[in-house]
């Protein structure tokens, strides 16, 4: 199986935006739809999706400045074809 992937830098760090498994994002779904669980569902996306030295970053990315962070999540949704989603 072929994911992509995708390697970023901010601020002289290197990072890798991978691709979501159907099976990761399958649980986090309904949470999306529920105003008052997006935000961590949004999360745990990130903690999936971003890796730093070849390993998920998992909660490692609330340690994220906030212009690293929203740029990171530009490229998840971009990687994982979610920027398309809702644009009909």
């Amino acid at each position: 199986m072929s994911l992509k992937s995708k390697k970023v830098t901010f601020n002289d760090v290197e990072y890798e935006v991978r691709e979501i498994t159907i099976g990761q994002v399958l649980p986090i779904l309904p949470r999306l739809e529920d105003e008052t669980k997006a935000q961590e569902a949004q999360l745990d996306i990130m903690r999936l999706c971003i890796a730093k030295d070849g390993e998920p970053m998992g909660d490692e990315v609330t340690n994220l400045g906030l212009f690293s962070y929203l740029k990171l999540a530009e490229e998840v949704m971009e990687i994982n074809g979610l920027k398309e989603v809702g644009k009909d």
